[in-house]
């Protein structure tokens, strides 16, 4: 009789965990239902669009997150490919100086003239400020709804490396 009473408040028990479960993994479906639903909002969203701007900034996702979701916007993609641009140019500098640094030969032959290293460590750093100022700034003007281009940096690109391949393109497809 003890062991009756004793299944029984256990298969009671039991009962409670089963329905707090149940109750508990429904909330959080309802949870991750509305959640979900709030994102497609502020995906389809154009207000936060100087959110995106600022986003843009941050290196290595964030050109691609806005070129990602916000396709359509001129405004977030203007500031997605001024940063695409800012952080590239940033990328191959640094990968010149490093490559000058580390080649043997050439590493060698900028170590026998001694005040090279000194200039590539400059060059380094400079780029590596210019590069969070220009961030920054950039990340400011997105935020504040401003359009903004990288002043030397955008014109250069454009005009020697998007029109060069733009012009091979359509010589290539006249073939």
């Amino acid at each position: 009789m003890e062991e009756n009473i004793k299944d029984k408040k256990e298969t009671e028990t039991a009962e409670k965990i089963k329905d707090s479960g149940k109750k508990a993994w429904e909330k959080s479906k309802e949870g991750i239902k509305h959640l979900s639903e709030n994102i497609h909002q502020s995906l389809e969203d154009d207000s936060n669009e100087q959110t995106y701007g600022a986003f843009a900034y941050i290196p290595l996702i964030g050109p691609l997150v806005v070129y990602l979701f916000k396709k359509k916007q001129k405004f977030s993609k203007l500031h997605a490919k001024n940063a695409l641009y800012l952080q590239s140019s940033a990328l191959i500098l640094w990968l010149t100086i490093w490559l000058l640094e580390n080649i043997p030969f050439i590493s060698h032959l900028l170590k026998a003239i001694q005040f090279i290293p000194y200039i590539t460590n400059a060059l380094l750093y400079i780029n590596i400020v210019t590069f969070f100022i220009l961030s920054l700034i950039g990340a400011y003007k997105g935020f504040n709804k401003n359009l903004w281009t990288i002043p030397v940096l955008t014109a250069f690109i454009e005009k020697y490396i998007v029109k060069k391949k733009n012009k091979d393109k359509a010589q290539s497809q006249r073939k």
